[in-house]
Formats: C-alpha cells, structure tokens, sequence
C-alpha cells in the first residue's frame, strides 16, 4: 500500500494546508484506520463538546449536536447491523462556499470509515466555518489524537489542474458537491478504475401545504410551523439546495392560502430580500413562460409557476408557488425534487404516497425548521455506508 502522497515539489507549494497546524499535505497517512474505531468515536464525542460551546456559531453548535455520542453510536450500529465494514482508502472531497458546514460533514463521514481524508475548501474563508478549522487545530494539537491528525488535511489551494489531477488519481473515493458544472469540470480528472466516486448534483427543494390539515390546527401551531419554514428559506442566502424554492397548495381555499403566504411572508428575514433583484428575476420568468404572474407579499416576491418540474432562479428573496386541488393531482407530477417540507401534514402520509408514485422524486420529508438539518442520508446516498466496503 502507497503510504504518502505523491506530488510534485511544484504540486506541493501550492498547497496551503489550514488543518492540522503546520502540517504538510505530503505527510498524510495513506494507512486506514478501522471504521468506526475507539479513537475515532471519541475524538468525535470532545469534537462534539468543543463545537457545543461555540456561542457565537449556532451552525457549529448544530454540527457539535449533530456528532453527539448517542447519535452516532445510533447510527453505526444501523450500518454494522448486517454487514462487517472497512474503509476504502483515500478519500478527495471537493466541497462548495455556499453551506460551509458541509466540508466537515463530508469529511467526517468518511473519517469515521476510518478512511485517510483530503478535503479542499474554497478560497473564501467563511467566520463559521474558520471557528470549526480552529477548534479543529486545538483538539488535534493534543497527543491523545495524534493518529487521527496524521490522517486528515483541510487544504486550499488556486485553481491548478496538475494538482487537482494528482489528487484525485490516488484517491480511492472522491466526494464531489456541485454545482453541475463543478462536477462537470473535476470529472476532466479521472481517478483509478477500483475508486468510486459520489456527487451531489444541483437540487432543488420545495414546502406543501396542506389546507385541509392547517385548517384544523390551532393558530399558534400554524405561527410555529410558518417561522420555522421561514428560517429553511432564509437561511444561507436561499442557495442551499434544500432550501424550498417551490411552496405548493393543496387544495381551494384561495384567501386562506393568500392569508398563509402573507403571514409566511412577514417572517422571512429582510436581509435577504431585494427589490431589484426580485422585480428582474419575475419578469425574466414571466418572458420565458415559466411563471404564469408574479405578485409581492410582505418582503418576498412570488411566482405563480406553470409547471414544478423546472424552477427558474430564486434569490434576493424571489419564491415560486403552484396550487393543486388534492393531494393526489399533487402526485401526478412527474418532478425531482431533494427535500419536501410538509406544513400541516403528515410526514408518514406523504411517504407512503411516495412509494406509489415513482414519478414523484423526493428523497426527504422532513417537518418546518428541518430542511437544512444535516444527516448522514442525503439525496438518497448514504454517505456512512458508500465511503466504506462491506465485507460479506
């Protein structure tokens, strides 16, 4: 087994590695550990403490949540119920600017394969994402984790095909998050013919409503319902791909649901909202027959679309709706979409739903407040289990 990576001195130079501290991308330990080793699992439960007591980084504080003990004992236990597990090797991640917590939950899903972990961020360098790098440096400074330090590199590095090329012909997996033109672009890089690689293309989400349900709840769980959804839509500057671009209506009641929007409206926050952007974004739309009108409510501007199955662009605070009379001329769509948050529904309902409809691509249900909640199954890859082989 190759036990260090091999680059150019030229390759080498232009790598600035950011975590562990004055580390060098070369002396990377291409030796696994065992997935889901002891040392692993408790470096990842301080990891989870430190991050907790970030009181400035809420993101943080959800990604220390996220990697608690419990949970992740959960979810190993789900993985190594059947098969017996080992890492791959060499795992490359190229991860986006725009969420920047994703770089750590795709990094730490592949080390706790025990797998050695490449992970390049972008150029921009973001406060919440900088807070987690430090903490980083502070536990692996530690000797107590001083093998896990010898297997992990958050680097970045200009735009350079010979090293981009370099890294990904001795990865034995490579994690790509798009755009689509990204993944595009680093496929130009083959990587061996043994190594797998996983990409999370441009995805889109959407928010149902379910009259018949919100008409029977109580006014105050409606107000709850609506805020959190509002923060899924607000958060991140709407780039995230799960957060709802598209809000469908199931059912009749126009001015309950003129009401609803309006309502949904005043909890978005304003920061994210501008006029221009909405006002050319809208009549683009218009022009190109992919929305029918546009109206405002509050500080959003709304697109009344002709079809699901393409949302134009949204941000500055631009959404897009359609309404459906029931739920099954909903489910006669033929649309792919990442995340569904059901307002007023039944999450349970709607998979089963699902299941009769395989025209219907959704990969996640999830209640108001949860879209942009991070797991390890996400657009339908499981990365806990593809970052590692099974052993049958």
């Amino acid at each position: 087994m190759q036990r260090y990576l091999q680059l150019t001195d030229d390759e080498s130079e232009l790598i600035q590695v950011e975590v562990p501290q004055k580390a060098q991308v070369q002396t990377l330990n291409l030796e696994p550990l065992p997935c889901y080793a002891p040392v692993l699992m408790e470096f990842f439960t301080a990891l989870s403490d430190a991050l907790g007591h970030l009181s400035d980084a809420p993101n943080a504080r959800a990604l220390g949540f996220f990697l608690r003990a419990r949970a992740l004992e959960q979810a190993v236990a789900i993985r190594q119920r059947e098969y017996l597990r080992a890492p791959r090797g060499l795992s490359f991640h190229l991860v986006p600017a725009n969420v920047p917590m994703v770089a750590f939950h795709s990094a730490f899903a592949s080390l706790l394969q025990g797998n050695p972990t490449i992970v390049r961020l972008s150029s921009r360098q973001l406060p919440e994402q900088q807070q987690v790098l430090e903490t980083l440096n502070r536990l692996l400074s530690q000797a107590r984790w001083h093998c896990i330090a010898q297997r992990i590199r958050f680097v970045r590095y200009p735009h350079s095909d010979a090293l981009t090329a370099a890294l990904s012909r001795q990865c034995r997996s490579r994690v790509i998050w798009g755009g689509d033109a990204t993944i595009q672009q680093v496929r130009n890089y083959p990587i061996s013919a043994g190594a797998l690689e996983v990409t999370f293309a441009d995805r889109q989400s959407l928010a149902v409503f379910d009259e018949q349900s919100l008409r029977q709840m109580p006014g105050h769980s409606v107000q709850l319902q609506l805020q959190q959804l509002a923060q899924d839509i607000s958060q991140f500057a709407q780039q995230s791909c799960s957060s709802p671009g598209a809000l469908v209506w199931i059912g009749t009641d126009s001015i309950l649901r003129q009401k609803t929007f309006a309502q949904l409206s005043g909890y978005i926050e304003s920061s994210i909202c501008r006029g221009s952007t909405q006002l050319a974004l809208l009549q683009k739309a218009c022009l190109e027959r992919r929305i029918k009108d546009y109206d405002y409510f509050g500080n959003l501007g709304w697109g009344q679309l002709n079809s699901l199955e393409q949302l134009p662009p949204r941000q500055g605070g631009t959404v897009y709706w359609q309404q459906f009379e029931s739920m099954d001329a909903f489910f006669k769509q033929s649309i792919n979409y990442q995340t569904c948050v059901i307002v007023g529904g039944s999450r349970e309902s709607m998979k089963e739903q699902l299941v009769n409809a395989p025209q219907v691509m959704i990969d996640r249900i999830v209640a108001p407040g949860q879209a942009l909640a991070f797991d390890w199954l996400w657009d339908g890859v499981d990365l806990l289990s593809v970052l590692s082989r099974m052993i049958v």
